[in-house]
This record gives structure tokens, sequence and C-alpha cells, in this order.
């Protein structure tokens, strides 16, 4: 079954570089939860910080943020940050690789062997080659020729693996309607799947009416029973697809009602206000 699932490119050489053991676990999770968004030409992504959190396992957006600027520290990524109606831009960066025609690895020129000695690979206390040294690969991994190309392989599903999951889609809609649509299915947190997409193109998906009953329903199994009575009754009504909330609601409830739902305003303050306000939980 493995040939029907999907998948996404990791490059290689961010772990030859010795990058990947410098970074925190936090940053280690949020890069591939981010790559998983992308397609094969590492196009930017703008997945909903409530997403993140919730693919990596994140509790508090102070730990998912410090995870977004080691990368950028570290310069895997650059960000366009949201303002408030629009997520945070995520670009891919790989201007950290070693020019092609230099010598990446040191071990190269070496002929290691599995015997201790002065041709064995280097390594450290945790039992992890030292960074630009290739670990001597243990002996059932597949066998990397020294250009990084993977051996050919004789299993006859290989092919199939590689096969594009949006191929049909692409021959019955076109490849710019489906690029376009995988896209859109990014921007609102949606499954990127063959399905999913096929949806999106026929507009089949239908989106449900807000209600604020949908909110409050949602908090009752998240909140105390007189903090839900509070966020009850400081409900005042709904504009468009907006729902009003008092403004002397306290901040910690606030930030709340704002975690659970991109609808919520609160009256009597300005547009700028609130977006300040949801800014604090992105």
């Amino acid at each position: 079954m493995g040939n029907e699932l999907t998948y996404f490119k990791f490059v290689c050489e961010l772990i030859d570089a010795g990058i990947w053991a410098k970074m925190s676990p936090a940053a280690r999770t949020l890069y591939p939860v981010l790559l998983r968004f992308s397609d094969r030409n590492f196009s930017p992504v703008y997945p909903g910080s409530k997403k993140l959190m919730e693919l990596t396992g994140f509790k508090q957006k102070s730990s998912l943020r410090k995870a977004r600027n080691e990368l950028v520290e570290l310069g895997l990524i650059s960000i366009t940050l949201g303002n408030g109606r629009k997520n945070t831009i995520y670009h891919f960066r790989f201007d950290w690789i070693t020019p092609r025609g230099t010598q990446k690895y040191p071990s190269e020129s070496r002929n290691p062997t599995t015997t201790e000695g002065s041709n064995s690979t280097p390594v450290g206390d945790t039992g992890v080659a030292a960074p630009g040294y290739s670990p001597i690969p243990p002996y059932n991994q597949i066998q990397i020729s020294i250009n990084n190309h993977p051996v050919p392989s004789t299993n006859s599903n290989h092919q199939e693996m590689q096969k594009d999951p949006f191929e049909e889609l692409k021959k019955q809609f076109g490849e710019k309607s489906v690029q376009l649509a995988i896209s859109e299915a990014q921007l609102a947190d949606l499954p990127i799947t063959p399905d999913t997409i096929y949806k999106i193109l026929t507009g089949s998906i239908k989106q449900p009416q807000p209600s604020v009953e949908g909110i409050f329903r949602e908090l009752e199994n998240k909140v105390s029973e007189n903090s839900l009575k509070l966020i009850k009754s400081s409900y005042i009504r709904q504009e468009n697809d907006f729902f009003i909330f008092s403004n002397d609601l306290p901040l910690y409830l606030k930030n709340i009602l704002i975690k659970i739902s991109d609808k919520i305003l609160f009256e009597n303050i300005n547009h700028s206000a609130n977006l300040a306000i949801r800014e604090g939980w992105r």
C-alpha cells in the first residue's frame, strides 16, 4: 500500500551538512510539518498557526514562534508575517547548501572501513557521525553512490511510487487549475489529497454556515461552566459572518474565543485593536 501514500521531499544536505544535528527538537518538529504543505518545487506555504500547533503538538504559540525564529536564523526559511486576516507565509531557502564543484564531505577522499583506525568514521558521544562525515551504513541500508543517486531499484512498484497522485486530475482539469486548487487547499488548511482537490475543482465542498451555537458547543468540554456562562452572557450579535462579544470580557477568555474561531470581534473597539488582539495569538 506504500505506493498509494503521499510524501514530500526532504533535502539530504540538511543532515549531511550537520545543520539537522544542531537544530532544537522544536525546530526539527516544525520544519518537516511545513514541508508537508509544499510541493515538489518547495513553493511557499501558509498554514495557520492553529493548524501548525495541531500537527506539531506544540501547546503554546510561544513554542511555535521560537521554533519558527530558529529556522529563520539558520537560513532554512524566510517569512512574510500575517496581518490578522492573512496567514504568515513561509518561504523555503536553500542558499546554505554547499555550491556544486566543491568538496562537501572531507571523508570522500578516504576509504572508510568498519574497523577502528585512522580511516574509521568519526563518531560523537551520541553515536552520530561528526558533521561533515558520512556515517558507515548498517548492513541492511540501501547503498547510495558518490553522487547521491540511488541505486536503481528492481522493484516493479518503484515507478508507481513516483507517480504524481494528481496526474488524472491534471488531465481532466488542466495542470494550472489543479495547482490553484492545491494552493487553495493549503490556504484553507485542508488535506492535500486527490479527493479534496477534486471537490474544490468541482465545487462540491459545502461550507457550513457559521453559528455562535457551534462556538458554544466547542467550548463546552474545554472551559469551566462559569466561564462558559460568562462567554454566553457577553455575546451581543452577529454581523455578516462575524460574532460580536462585549469588550468587558476578561482578556484570557477573549484569547480562548479567538483561538476557537477567526470570526470573533469585540464591541466598541476599532478594527486595528481587534487585529492587535488577534495578532497576539498568531
